[in-house]
């Protein structure tokens, strides 16, 4: 079972620029490795009555395999989010 230490939701955030996107990502992440956790969840949404799910998940992906703070992720289980959430495992620092 995957059990985040912090989550990062921009499943009900409405329309966002993919500049701010990754914004959030970024201080998100740079505070988590701070903060020493090990494991996250980003929730992105599936996208299933609005397009911003499937709008946010394709840059969130490419942003997780670009950061250095990334050891691993995938898409979640159904207990939390499915197709529409990373779990997210950061580097030990």
């Amino acid at each position: 079972m995957f059990f985040p230490d912090d989550t990062l939701d921009f499943h009900n955030t409405g329309p966002i620029m993919p500049y701010d996107v990754e914004m959030r990502f970024t201080e998100f992440i740079e505070d988590c490795y701070i903060k020493q956790h090990e494991q996250i969840l980003i929730i992105t949404g599936k996208g299933l009555n609005s397009r911003q799910g499937a709008k946010i998940r394709p840059q969130i992906q490419k942003l997780l395999q670009q950061n250095k703070y990334i050891k691993s992720f995938k898409f979640a289980s159904e207990y939390n989010g499915g197709r529409g959430a990373f779990e997210v495992q950061l580097i030990n620092n």
